[in-house]
C-alpha cells in the first residue's frame, strides 16, 4: 500500500511495516484509530500509525495500533520528525518497524525498529530504537530473542 508492506499474524496483529518513506499526505481514517487495539485499548491510547500518515501510511488497521498517546505525541513523533527532516534534505530513509505483544493482548507492549539514512553520496547510517508503550516493571516485560532479529 502506498509503497510500503504490512504484515499482520494469526492474531490479526501487525507485525511489521516496512519501506522507503516518501513526504505525501495519507488518508486519515479517524474511525479506524478508534477502533486500534480493541478491547485491549486504554483511555490513555490513540491509533498511533507506524508509517506516519505524513509519509502516505495507510489510515487503516493495518497501520495502527494502540499507542500510549504520550509516545504517540512525543518520542514516537521525534522519529517522524527526524525523518521527515532526512527526506526535505534529499537523502533516503528507510524503516523497518515491528510492535511486540505479551500473550494474546492486541496493543502492542513495544515498539522496534531500524531505520536506515541513505545521502546523497550514498553513506549509510543505521539506527535502532525501541519504545515500550507504557511505563512497566522490568519483570512484567521480556523481549524474546526474536527481538534481535530485527
Amino acid at each position: 500500500m502506498n509503497g510500503y508492506s504490512y504484515e499482520k499474524d494469526d492474531e490479526e496483529r501487525i507485525i511489521l511495516a516496512e519501506g522507503d518513506l516518501h513526504l505525501g499526505q495519507g488518508v486519515r481514517d479517524t474511525s479506524a484509530q478508534l477502533k486500534a487495539g480493541g478491547e485491549f485499548r486504554r483511555d490513555t491510547d490513540e491509533g498511533g500509525h507506524l508509517i506516519g500518515s505524513r509519509f502516505g501510511g495507510s489510515g487503516e488497521l493495518n497501520n495502527l495500533i494502540a499507542q500510549n498517546r504520550f509516545i504517540n505525541r512525543s518520542a514516537y513523533k521525534t522519529f517522524e520528525n527526524a525523518w521527515a527532516d532526512e527526506l526535505e534534505s534529499g537523502n533516503d530513509v528507510h524503516v523497518k518497524i515491528e510492535p511486540y505483544y505479551q500473550e494474546k493482548t492486541k496493543r502492542p507492549h513495544a515498539i522496534m525498529g531500524r531505520y536506515t539514512i541513505t545521502d546523497q553520496r550514498g553513506q549509510k547510517q543505521e539506527e535502532v530504537f525501541s519504545l515500550t508503550n507504557e511505563n512497566l516493571n522490568e519483570e512484567e516485560f521480556e523481549l524474546s530473542e526474536e527481538a534481535d532479529d530485527i
